[in-house]
């Protein structure tokens, strides 16, 4: 799980102040009591009772399947933040750019906990069925292969594929992954390194491991990392749910 600091609401109310000035992004669990909906936002606003935040474009909030908790990460220099919250409803929010528009508010938590991602252990996917991945050679997007997660960690990802006999991959070589929607959205895409290939007992799938390249030394491949944290941060609180992106 990683080197884990909690923090009250005196601690963290500074670091929600910073995040709603730079408009920092956040990613967003909808945790119902079936299934996680992951879908990327940013805080608008916060005042002594609750905090708002954009809500997603697609209509995952299932008035039959209600919101039980909301869960959101968000990433500053080496660390992850992350809390959980109760969810409130929907509310309107002024911006000075777009006038009114319809956000998600909910509570303040209890307590935030930061966890150092560099310490972040791997998380292996119950279902592997659950988070479809294309991958590909970074000189040839023609080529483009498909899979599921099977597990990930901060240093690189395992795609189970339902068989490797035609990945013309060799060691080492460069490649770009993308982690997609249920739909075919892209939602995360990073560049990695072909590394092994792990035939499974059934004999029909095969487990191709990747180290992935983006490195904390650029804006660019700091922010694909966070993504990365918050991804294995949302698996770990959805455990026992179904997860999609919303």
């Amino acid at each position: 799980m990683g080197t884990k600091t909690r923090y009250n609401e005196d601690e963290y109310r500074s670091l929600l102040e910073w995040a709603i000035q730079e408009k920092i992004a956040i990613s967003v669990s909808l945790k119902t009591h079936m299934r996680s909906s992951i879908y990327n936002s940013c805080f608008l606003s916060m005042d002594q009772d609750q905090i708002l935040f954009a809500e997603p474009n697609s209509q995952v909030i299932d008035p039959r399947d209600p919101i039980q908790e909301v869960f959101v990460t968000f990433s500053k220099n080496h660390s992850t933040f992350s809390f959980a919250a109760k969810y409130l409803g929907k509310h309107p929010c002024t911006l000075k750019d777009e006038g009114v528009i319809s956000c998600l508010a909910v509570s303040l938590p209890e307590q935030m906990e930061e966890t150092d991602r560099r310490n972040i252990k791997r998380f292996y996917v119950e279902d592997i069925s659950q988070i479809p991945l294309s991958f590909w050679p970074e000189d040839d997007r023609s080529v483009k292969y498909s899979g599921h997660l099977h597990n990930i960690g901060m240093d690189g990802i395992g795609i189970s594929i339902a068989c490797a006999g035609d990945i013309g991959l060799h060691n080492n070589q460069k490649c770009e992954i993308s982690i997609l929607s249920s739909w075919g959205q892209e939602v995360i895409s990073i560049p990695a390194r072909y590394r092994y290939c792990k035939e499974m007992s059934d004999q029909e799938t095969a487990i191709l491991g990747f180290q992935f390249t983006a490195s904390n030394k650029t804006t660019d491949g700091s922010k694909k990392l966070a993504a990365i944290s918050q991804l294995i941060s949302h698996l770990q609180a959805a455990r026992r749910r179904t997860l999609s992106f919303a």
